[in-house]
């Protein structure tokens, strides 16, 4: 199946550090930091709902270690496999995540790029699936094999190829969006299938986690996943995490602070929480999805607003 490659957009700019939204204004002007909006009014219900830090982050259009966890899980990247991309300190970027140094700019511009660059590449092959029979995906077999069909998908600061596995992510969630719709489908990378492999990095998760959550030793998994046909409960599973991932990014509340479209992440009242919770967990062993499930869930639907023009912001509302 052959597909379009999606254009570099080589007019991006790159902004310098944007605060961290747990130092307040007065600390912020303690370092020379510029403040917009200081007086702008909030409603009282939505700091109650959101919690005062946060409301003082999307008043000001900070970015938060949300934003940079929700949009790496979003693609399916590990912290070293996006810290070698975007070249930047493994200790460094984490401390980002965790909101323990302000989160630059440049690396939301740099991950919002690659997740419209895996949107796009779906697109475009479930675009040329035929009507029907079954629908026979490609996995790109390697990193120089990727980088000979995708030449423009690089970094935007440094003109670092991506990964293989962003291709690996767009063909999962195609195959898994396809079996939603009760197609038989059948994932090949080169010679072997790969409906393991491309399903796993659509929901974000390394080996040795698949193996961890569906109760597998890790070689088990693995070699299941090198297989001439995938493990059919493993299969089962990982569908079911993609399916729970798509619902969550599709109904997922979203907010208005100001001009800022403020995708929550586990919001809700109690109830919700406890439904998004009871559907959170694996088919066999009720085992509760990770963390990165959740984050990669907001981390879709903040790209598919980004797609529609919104300036957007991933938050985590006080409970």
């Amino acid at each position: 199946m052959s597909v379009g490659l999606l254009r570099r957009d080589t007019g991006a700019n790159h902004l310098g550090v944007v605060g961290c939204p747990n130092r307040s204004s007065a600390r912020r002007r303690q370092y020379g930091e510029a403040v917009d909006n200081d007086d702008a009014i909030v409603t009282a219900a939505r700091s109650a709902e959101l919690g005062d830090s946060v409301v003082e982050q999307l008043v000001n259009s900070w970015y938060s270690g949300a934003d940079l966890a929700a949009a790496r899980n979003a693609v399916g990247l590990s912290i070293h496999e996006l810290t070698t991309v975007v070249r930047v300190d493994g200790e460094n970027y984490k401390a980002r995540e965790a909101d323990t140094k302000d989160v630059q700019a440049h690396l939301v511009a740099e991950l919002t790029a690659m997740n419209a660059f895996v949107t796009g590449l779906a697109d475009q092959l479930a675009a040329a699936v035929p009507a029907a029979g079954v629908v026979v995906l490609e996995a790109v077999p390697d990193q120089a094999s990727f980088e000979a069909v995708f030449p423009l998908a690089k970094t935007r600061r440094d003109g670092v190829p991506y990964p293989v596995g962003l291709q690996h992510n767009a063909v999962g969630r195609v195959a898994c969006e396809l079996q939603r719709q009760g197609r038989t489908v059948e994932v090949h990378r080169g010679s072997r299938r790969a409906d393991l492999l491309v399903r796993r990095r659509a929901v974000g998760l390394s080996g040795k986690e698949a193996a961890l959550l569906f109760g597998l030793n890790e070689k088990t998994y693995l070699l299941g996943e090198q297989g001439k046909k995938p493990l059919s409960r493993v299969l089962a599973e990982l569908q079911a995490v993609e399916d729970f991932i798509a619902a969550e990014a599709a109904n997922v509340r979203v907010v208005d602070v100001g001009n800022i479209k403020a995708v929550l992440m586990g919001g809700g009242d109690a109830g919700t929480r406890a439904r998004r919770a009871a559907a959170a967990v694996t088919l066999r062993d009720q085992k509760p999805y990770p963390a990165s499930v959740h984050y990669a869930a907001a981390g879709r639907a903040a790209q598919g607003l980004r797609d529609a023009g919104h300036d957007v912001r991933v938050v985590i509302p006080a409970r």
